[in-house]
């Protein structure tokens, strides 16, 4: 695999690890939420390519892929949670104060709410910003197909003047209290463009530039964070120019630091591995967390009700670093446990077939 692609897996991995840290009482979340997110929509920018768009044809794959890798295991995962919304309340994983017992009718608004986008569960609360991934990738390649006729330069700028337009119509509805649901597709745009621009004008540089961008970019973020808060999910931003600074500064921040750890052999092999199964991480995370709330409950004799905290029931010390351990090696394990049935029940299917011959 080329040392680019390797980069960029391992900056996946500690993208979902930094996701996992900010669910999971790390002492320093504060300053993983400056940054976190925003990382995922530049990925998804970054890796945006022309032939996407270059037909009708390859528009529809595009979309149709989209579909595939945010859509299904969204809409999938939530239904399931949904459906065992009664069940949780049973086994105190959600507490009956928060959440009700779920009617049929509950159960049907619910899974249509789901499918359309309007809303998720608890237990799968990490995945709510897939919609707004979803839809900034399609309107992205909309537009992208409209003006794929244009110059290049040209469409560099109509995409810039738009990433800006759409940064100002979400930052005024924000300030004005419009919080409709999907904001977030207006005030991250900018991002997604930005990282299929950062790709396109990459400079490559040695490890001494590499090693002033991390520096400069952990300062930036260390000072910032001391005056503003950012909450994608919430939409709270101290302002724009704020916002928009600790972004890239976030990003720059984890891909040299991606660069730096790809040199080493043994930690690039693990963090691309979690980088190529971000998925299951993000769906599964605060599942393992109830795992450690029941395990903790039993061995402390606490009282049932601590497993219904959200996300965490007990924050104490160091525990954080075993919510974040299994909050990543549960996930991966249910996946590659997944993938295991699935190849041997192929494998008695074609047994199976075969022997009907």
């Amino acid at each position: 695999m080329k040392e680019r692609e390797t980069q960029m897996d391992v900056l996946r991995g500690i993208g979902i690890i930094l996701i996992v840290l900010g669910h999971a009482a790390f002492p320093y979340t504060h300053f993983l939420y400056l940054f976190h997110l925003i990382i995922f929509f530049i990925l998804a920018g970054y890796f945006f390519k022309e032939e996407y768009v270059k037909d009708k044809v390859c528009l529809k794959k595009f979309i149709m892929l989209k579909i595939k890798r945010l859509y299904v295991p969204f809409v999938i995962g939530n239904i399931i949670c949904v459906l065992l919304n009664n069940v949780f309340i049973n086994c105190n994983l959600y507490d009956n104060i928060n959440h009700n017992y779920f009617t049929v009718k509950d159960i049907i608004v619910n899974i249509i709410k789901i499918i359309l986008f309007r809303g998720n569960t608890e237990m799968l609360g990490a995945t709510w910003f897939l919609p707004i991934l979803f839809f900034i990738s399609i309107i992205y390649a909309l537009i992208e197909f409209a003006i794929r006729n244009y110059k290049k330069k040209t469409r560099e700028y109509i995409q810039i003047i738009l990433s800006i337009i759409f940064l100002g119509i979400g930052y005024v509805l924000i300030q004005k209290n419009i919080n409709l649901l999907g904001i977030q597709i207006f005030t991250c745009y900018i991002f997604f463009n930005f990282g299929r621009n950062f790709n396109k004008y990459k400079i490559k540089s040695n490890n001494v530039i590499n090693c002033i961008k991390f520096v400069i970019s952990f300062v930036i973020l260390v000072i910032l964070n001391k005056y503003g808060d950012i909450e994608l999910a919430k939409n709270e931003y101290t302002n724009i120019l704020y916002y928009i600074t600790v972004s890239i500064a976030g990003w720059y921040f984890v891909y040299e630091l991606a660069y730096f750890i790809s040199k080493n052999n043994k930690i690039t092999k693990i963090l691309q591995y979690i980088g190529q199964n971000t998925m299951p991480i993000l769906i599964l995370h605060f599942i393992a967390f109830k795992v450690i709330n029941i395990i903790g409950v039993l061995i402390l004799n606490q009282d049932k009700s601590l497993i219904a905290r959200f996300p965490v029931a007990f924050k104490n010390n160091y525990i954080w670093i075993i919510y974040t351990i299994l909050g990543i090696i549960l996930p991966l394990y249910l996946n590659e446990l997944s993938k295991y049935v699935k190849k041997r029940r192929e494998k008695d299917e074609i047994r199976s077939s075969n022997s009907n011959l």
